[in-house]
């Protein structure tokens, strides 16, 4: 686990158009939740939605989305200056960094760091290039822009220096697509393939346990009947451990430490297990975490954590069926996951975890992805 102050906070991005509704929840409700501070922090511009965001320090991060959007912050979140955006208030930038879909960004230090999205289409002949990379050497002042041919989109990028890094790429071969695990010593200029002890990767975020600790979920064998895998590489990608999965689609992980961390699995939403591990992943015992793939985690320490679930009901409309938000279950722990408590807020104050770093390791500021505003949790 990664320790920067004793004094430890997060940043969450949650999605709130309002938390004031006709059923007298008041948006001070939203923030109330026992044991956790939350603050809220609105969007300061008219933004395209967020992918992903990496938060290096307590002051600086970096933020990116659709329309090649790319936020800075220089003081934990409170403020974000908008870097590049293609588009805005019904105006197109020609200046921006890219029009294309931007998903993933890591920076090494407060100056040098990456994005890499999609490809960009070409509205004249339909054609679409491939997937955009970009790197920064002062702190996204100025970019250093190329495509990656036969890459469709880059899910996801993590470095361990300026020049050495791993990239989870959707790659195109003919007819065939597929996720595949790259790697470049030079900046990002040339990628390789990294051989993996599974023939399929099935989750599209690097999982960490610590900065060098990388953790994929995988199968072999057959698309239809396939044996599912956990892989483990301890030294930046180079070598790789491969140990059994408890069951299969296990794509939703969270690691409180270098040891402990928690795996929920299942096709759908509460069909599945959920298991902790005490030693880094590569043993797995089932645990009753409320835990589910759209579940919102975080915990401040191995013993305090707190798990956010929309709960669900289906509805019907023009004879087809979907899922609506009724309410949400804020499950706290104060024992390391032994014993939940759990409290219900209304639907309004939209808890939404739209994607970005709930996969990642727990830094002293935790962020993921939303439309409206960033929200500040400061604990213990």
């Amino acid at each position: 686990m990664i320790y920067r102050s004793s004094l430890v906070y997060i940043i969450i991005v949650i999605m709130i158009t309002s938390c004031k509704d006709n059923d007298s929840n008041s948006y001070s409700d939203c923030l109330e939740i026992d044991n956790f501070s939350l603050h809220f922090i609105p969007y300061e511009y008219d933004l395209q939605r967020q992918n992903d965001i990496h938060i290096l320090d307590r002051s600086t991060g970096y933020s990116v989305g659709n329309c090649g959007t790319i936020l800075k912050t220089t003081n934990g979140g409170d403020n974000w200056n908008l870097l590049s955006q293609c588009y805005s208030q019904g105006i197109i930038d020609p200046s921006a960094l890219t029009k294309a879909r931007l998903l993933s960004t890591y920076f090494v230090n407060p100056d040098v760091g990456f994005v890499g999205g999609e490809g960009e289409r070409n509205v004249l002949d339909r054609s679409t290039s491939g997937a955009v990379f970009a790197s920064t050497n002062d702190g996204g002042n100025s970019w250093n822009k190329i495509y990656l041919d036969s890459v469709i989109w880059i899910n996801d990028l993590h470095f361990f220096d300026s020049q050495n890094g791993v990239g989870l790429f959707y790659i195109r071969d003919g007819s065939i697509r597929s996720r595949e695990l790259h790697r470049t010593s030079d900046g990002g200029n040339n990628w390789t393939k990294i051989d993996l002890p599974v023939d399929r990767i099935k989750i599209s975020k690097f999982v960490y346990s610590n900065l060098n600790t990388i953790i994929l979920s995988g199968e072999n064998g057959s698309v239809v009947e396939p044996t599912n895998h956990i892989i483990i590489s301890n030294d930046a990608g180079v070598n790789w451990d491969i140990v059994d999965q408890p069951e299969g689609y296990c794509y939703k992980f969270h690691f409180v430490n270098d040891s402990i961390g928690f795996m929920n699995c299942g096709f759908l939403p509460g069909l599945g297990g959920n298991y902790q591990t005490v030693d880094g992943g590569r043993n797995w015992t089932s645990t009753n975490i409320p835990l589910t793939s759209s579940s919102v985690i975080y915990f401040s320490e191995k013993n305090y954590g707190i798990v956010i679930n929309p709960t669900y009901e289906l509805v019907q409309s023009g004879g087809e069926a979907y899922q609506e938000t009724v309410e949400y279950q804020i499950h706290q722990t104060n024992d390391g996951g032994i014993s939940w408590h759990a409290v219900s807020k209304s639907k309004s104050c939209n808890y939404a975890d739209l994607g970005g770093s709930g996969n990642g390791i727990l830094f002293e500021n935790y962020v993921w992805a939303s439309l409206n505003g960033y929200y500040r949790f400061t604990d213990y």
